[in-house]
């Protein structure tokens, strides 16, 4: 079929393509393909070429602001290019799989684990395109021991800007590889990856441990993610209110027994009075290679010396599909609550770890639960050694700390505001040398 008649103008189509996660920036292009093979991205790249025409590769659309959109321009919709080819090197433990850009790294997960393996590094939502996450970075629990989700590519077909189709590796057209990964689309667009895998634990331990103080938690999340052995298999952070009601939806066994919903309203649902509006939440898995039984204890003891409030800590045994998927129940709720389909104006930095503190400090003293639309405050200790992508925007520290703020506009009219806010935090991160991620957020140098 000639290309030009699979070009589909249909306004519903269009519409959908001038969208994204973050329903803030909507630019109509002018036609999209959905494309079958590497050969329909390079005959789009080429007829964009032809007619000066934009070109943007999108897979399950969850950008923030517009990147994977083409103002009369081209879409390539990657969705339909959702092959996972065989695995390969199982038995020399070296297995890698060649996946093509619209799989979803759930789709690869559930197939990996049909033979024991995982990719290195995961994003908390599964739901994203391998395509996607590799053009951006890829951050997730392990990125601590393993860096990025674009730090374990092995290879890529890439169709570059003139409508070739390379492949490239850190032996093979490497200044390609080095500029597609992170590269927000912008030096080809990403049709095939090889993900090298690892073997995946069967059962695990999954904690939370709560703090009030912020200082105390930085350092813990530090020690915890540069220190060799390492205690933990996976570590991430989040600021979280000093809420009964709240804390109990976050942690698995977190009970508020005993106390009635009218308790819980106003002053008596703060769960720790000591503490102040915001707690800190460290959340940690130790894996295992077999099943854990049911009369085996979570150990507590895991978290012995660290600063966490009294009574604190909670551990929880879990299957590692359980725990892979845990925002599946968390999306649900924010579905059908009308949150995913609002805007949401996302803000992640990477900020000196000496200058963290204060900083986060600063903006959760502005920041309250409401202002957030009921959104969620990352807070990562990540290690510059094992962030090895040249398009990945690190500042110059050995432990970045990602801070996110990740706001749901509810009510619409609070999008304004919350935009108002995200430019006064980025003013302030320029100042201290903080870098942002994705590589590229409107307004930000």
């Amino acid at each position: 079929m000639n290309l030009k008649s699979r070009l589909n103008q249909n306004k519903k189509v269009l519409e959908e393509a001038a969208d994204d996660f973050g329903h803030i920036i909507h630019e109509l292009p002018h036609a999209v393909l959905q494309a079958q093979c590497t050969e329909d991205i390079r005959q789009v790249i080429l007829l964009a070429q032809k007619e000066n025409r934009q070109v943007a590769a999108r897979g399950q659309g969850h950008s923030i602001y517009g990147q994977a959109q083409a103002p009369n321009g081209y879409v390539i919709d990657l969705r339909s290019l959702n092959k996972i080819y065989t695995i390969e090197g199982i038995e020399l433990d070296l297995a890698s799989v060649w996946v093509e850009a619209g799989v979803t790294w759930k789709e690869l997960l559930d197939e990996t684990l049909k033979h024991g393996l995982m990719p290195p590094v995961l994003t908390d939502y599964l739901s994203l395109s391998v395509g996607g996450t590799l053009s951006v970075g890829g951050i997730g629990a392990r990125s601590f021991q393993y860096g990025t989700q674009t730090d374990n590519v092995l290879e890529l077909e890439v169709v570059t800007g003139k409508g070739e189709v390379k492949v490239c590796s850190p032996k093979e057209n490497q200044d390609l590889f080095n500029s597609c990964r992170a590269g927000l689309g912008q030096f080809g667009v990403i049709a095939k990856a090889r993900i090298p895998l690892i073997k995946a634990p069967i059962s695990l331990f999954w904690y939370h441990a709560l703090y009030s103080d912020l200082g105390q938690f930085l350092a813990d999340q530090i020690e915890l993610t540069s220190t060799t052995p390492y205690r933990f298999d996976s570590v991430e952070g989040f600021a979280v209110p000093n809420s009964k009601i709240h804390l109990s939806s976050l942690i698995p066994g977190f009970s508020v027994a005993g106390t009635t919903q009218t308790e819980l309203k106003g002053q008596e649902d703060i769960a720790f009075p000591e503490a102040g509006k915001w707690l800190f939440m460290l959340e940690a898995t130790k894996s295992f290679d077999s099943r854990i039984t049911s009369d085996e204890t979570g150990p507590l003891e895991d978290l012995e010396e660290l600063s966490i409030l009294p009574q604190g800590g909670f551990v929880r045994k879990e299957s590692l599909y359980n725990y892979l998927n845990r925002l599946e129940y968390q999306i649900k709720i924010a579905r059908e609550a009308g949150l995913w389909q609002v805007p949401h104006p996302w803000l992640d930095v990477l900020l000196p770890h000496q200058q963290a503190q204060d900083f986060i400090q600063k903006a959760l003293g502005e920041l309250t639960l409401e202002n957030i639309g009921n959104g969620v405050i990352l807070i990562y200790a990540l290690q510059a050694s094992k962030l090895k992508t040249p398009f990945f925007n690190c500042t110059d520290s050995e432990t970045p700390i990602l801070f996110g703020v990740l706001r749901n506009a509810a009510p619409i009219s609070q999008l304004q505001e919350m935009q108002a806010h995200n430019e006064l935090l980025k003013e302030r991160a320029v100042k201290i040398d903080a870098c942002f991620y994705p590589n590229h957020i409107p307004g930000a140098q």
